[in-house]
């Protein structure tokens, strides 16, 4: 049995790790998606529409399918480069997006 980080300050487990391990997402306003870089308010409603509720989610998504899901934005954006950020983040570096 492996265990999850520990943040340093508390000695709790990292939110990061923490969402990427629970069974149910966070609510839209302390979604774990805000942690992907340049993430705000719109991004995290447009992986939400598209069916990504928490990096979880985004770890194990299909990169072109969600590139499909996300229109012109999935058009615009380098997904793979969420998926890799959402993988590493939950310990899933090893998948190709």
């Amino acid at each position: 049995m492996t265990s999850s980080p520990k943040s340093a300050a508390t000695g709790s487990p990292s939110p990061l790790k923490a969402a990427c391990t629970a069974g149910a997402g966070p609510t839209a306003a302390d979604s774990d998606l805000f942690a992907l870089p340049g993430a705000g308010v719109g991004l995290v409603w447009m992986l939400n529409t598209a069916g990504v509720q928490t990096l979880r989610d985004l770890a194990d998504a299909d990169g072109p399918q969600l590139t499909r899901d996300l229109g012109l934005i999935g058009q615009i954006m380098d997904v793979g480069d969420w998926i890799v950020f959402a993988r590493k983040a939950c310990e899933r570096p090893d998948v190709a997006p």
